[in-house]
């Protein structure tokens, strides 16, 4: 929980739009399940978040062209 603070911190455009906040969570629940955050250090939990921004910016982003 404390990493998904710090990115939306480091990364306002996660909570600017509540879709890419939406995205972002959706991504986090799917690339997260079955990984042992305890067992991960701050830098590969930070990476594991920046994929995830990146995964819902990405869908965001479509879904606004899309309509």
């Amino acid at each position: 929980m404390r990493g998904i603070v710090k990115c939306m911190r480091d990364f306002p455009d996660i909570t600017a739009a509540e879709s890419v906040f939406r995205e972002f969570m959706i991504s986090v629940n799917f690339r997260g399940g079955g990984v042992l955050f305890e067992a991960l250090d701050t830098s590969d939990i930070d990476e594991f978040l920046k994929a995830c921004r990146d995964d819902a910016l990405g869908k965001a982003a479509a879904k606004k062209t899309a309509a």
